[in-house]
């Protein structure tokens, strides 16, 4: 890439990286920079058809979404305003194929694209979380006395304490593996980042973003000792995103009882917080069962919440299940088959931490849900 190009992607990816509708000036800045990602994506889209119409990884995610987004709201007639559900697919497609075409043809400059504007967005997200830390509410403060309800949480840049995770471990998993793949010089900045933003998630109470930042700093430190060592992987890529789902479904399935539950809250010093989350996947559950082959749609957040406590499900398998069915749970599969079945980087420590990066998100899709925003 040249110059100018590079700054371009950075430019596109950082557009991808949206704060919360709350963080905007007003809600003219929202509609322009919406309307900026839709160009961006539909101009991205084009390109990937053009130049790699059979993409199966571009297909199979694009399939993904729009059968977790659009297929399951048709089906169930969503309540969720249409304009919405179209721009969140279109979005999370559009992503999909900026990053597809990207990585196809310049994968490091694409890379080191995509770093730069994350940790420029993860940085102002840092920023708002020194100035409303000691607000209760965040950014939202007001938001939440109006509405009479009492939180421990904050509200920054990107969102709530762990829903940044969402954008926050893309960068770090991205920053680990261009430091590996290409340039160990990288490696003081993906220090910092990692460090920085694991205290945050600590000092936030943020139990599920600091276990997950936790395993993918682990798998980092181990990739890293075997590229000093120059001795060869062990570790079989598949395994560990097969075992990080196996952990997801071993907690819905044998941790998900009431005695279990308060064992895990006095273990992190959680309150009620986590025997909520099994009240929660409970209901998703119960509302899967109503609609399994479509699922729930997209619906308005307080239908979500009067259906589950929540206004999502708190585990990122329960919630395609409840929000898609089994057609997109299927569809994801796909992906993730897509994912695993390249035999070259099983071993190699690129493909490991690629690995990790999924397993991670598995890891911390366990009590919440994420690749809302960036996939």
């Amino acid at each position: 890439m040249t110059r100018s190009a590079k700054l371009l992607y950075t430019a596109l990816f950082f557009l991808y990286f949206s704060p919360a509708e709350y963080a905007f000036p007003n809600s003219t800045v929202d509609t322009i920079w919406k309307l900026l990602v839709l160009a961006v994506g539909f101009c991205f889209i084009v390109l990937l058809l053009v130049k790699d119409s059979t993409n199966p990884l571009f297909w199979s995610l694009t399939l993904f979404f729009v059968s977790l987004n659009v297929v399951s709201s048709l089906m169930v007639s969503s309540d969720c305003a249409p304009s919405e559900i179209i721009f969140d697919t279109a979005k999370q497609v559009g992503f999909c194929a900026l990053a597809i075409y990207g990585l196809g043809r310049y994968p490091r400059d694409c890379i080191a694209a995509f770093v730069v504007a994350g940790l420029v967005a993860c940085s102002l997200n840092y920023v708002t979380y020194i100035v409303y830390y000691d607000v209760p509410g965040g950014m939202q403060a007001g938001t939440i006395n109006s509405f009479g309800r009492q939180t421990a949480q904050h509200w920054f840049y990107f969102g709530s304490d762990n829903a940044s995770l969402e954008y926050s471990l893309p960068v770090a998993a991205a920053l680990i593996y261009y430091t590996i793949t290409y340039n160990t010089k990288w490696i003081i900045p993906t220090v910092i980042f990692s460090v920085v933003t694991l205290q945050m998630y600590i000092r936030l109470d943020s139990v599920n973003a600091t276990i997950t930042f936790v395993f993918i700093a682990i798998c980092a430190l181990y990739a890293l000792y075997k590229m000093r060592t120059e001795s060869k992987l062990s570790i079989n890529r598949n395994s560990v995103i097969v075992v990080a789902i196996g952990f997801n479904l071993l907690v819905i399935l044998v941790f998900n009882t009431e005695s279990m539950a308060a064992y895990i809250e006095q273990l992190f010093g959680k309150s009620s917080s986590f025997l909520a989350r099994t009240d929660i996947w409970d209901n998703a559950i119960f509302y899967f069962q109503e609609s399994p082959l479509f699922g729930q749609g997209v619906s308005n957040d307080i239908t979500d919440i009067l259906r589950l406590t929540y206004n999502h499900a708190h585990n990122v398998i329960l919630q395609i299940l409840y929000q898609g069915g089994l057609l997109a749970l299927f569809l994801f599969i796909v992906v993730m088959y897509i994912c695993m079945r390249n035999k070259s980087c099983n071993h190699d420590l690129g493909g490991f931490i690629i690995a990790c990066s999924i397993g991670a998100v598995f890891i911390g899709g366990t009590f919440e849900f994420h690749f809302t925003y960036v996939p």
